[in-house]
């Protein structure tokens, strides 16, 4: 009896502390759910931050992709806008080229008092060959202005031409000498 009271004293205190350790571990266990319903909540909140930023990568992507695309129309514009510059500037300069000639040839014809290039007596000036399509057009158009003036009889002459930087410009021209 007294073993057996023995016996009861020890499984009581056994299930005691059994049941001390089943209350530590029910509030472990407890505290692991509501660390897990945390964790899980924030790997939600994760999951939906890295789909918003994923679809904002997408269209940033997107975009980049679309500005390099019209960079690059940009940059072939430009190069085909670069090779119409340069050859305007060719053609400018043979204009300017021509229009220099020109009034050295209009200064010689109205310093000189002759006609234009041997077809109507007098002196000479020649004028240059042409260098391309472009020149042979304004040269033709300087020879039948230079024609027209030379058939008027006004006092004060005027001849349009293109200065260096392409600008429209003026030179008035003093009539020709008549020689009596």
């Amino acid at each position: 009896t007294h073993e057996r009271l023995e016996q009861k004293v020890q499984n009581r205190s056994v299930i005691e502390r059994n049941l001390h350790r089943i209350e530590q571990l029910e509030a472990e266990l407890e505290a692991a759910e509501r660390a897990k319903e945390e964790l899980a909540e924030q790997l939600s909140e994760v999951r939906e931050d890295l789909s918003r930023d994923e679809e904002i990568f997408a269209a940033k992507t997107s975009r980049i992709r679309e500005l390099e695309a019209e960079l690059g129309r940009c940059r072939q514009e430009l190069e085909a806008s670069a090779l119409s510059v340069s050859h305007m500037m060719e053609q400018l300069k043979a204009a300017s080229s021509l229009c220099s000639q020109l009034q050295s040839s209009s200064r010689a014809l109205e310093h000189g008092g002759g006609k234009a290039a041997g077809e109507r007596g007098g002196a000479t000036v020649p004028l240059p060959p042409p260098e391309d399509p472009f020149t042979v057009t304004m040269q033709q158009q300087a020879n039948r202005a230079l024609a027209s003036l030379m058939d008027d009889d006004d006092d004060v002459r005027v001849i349009d031409e293109l200065d260096v930087t392409g600008r429209a410009q003026t030179m008035r021209a003093a009539p020709p000498r008549h020689v009596e």
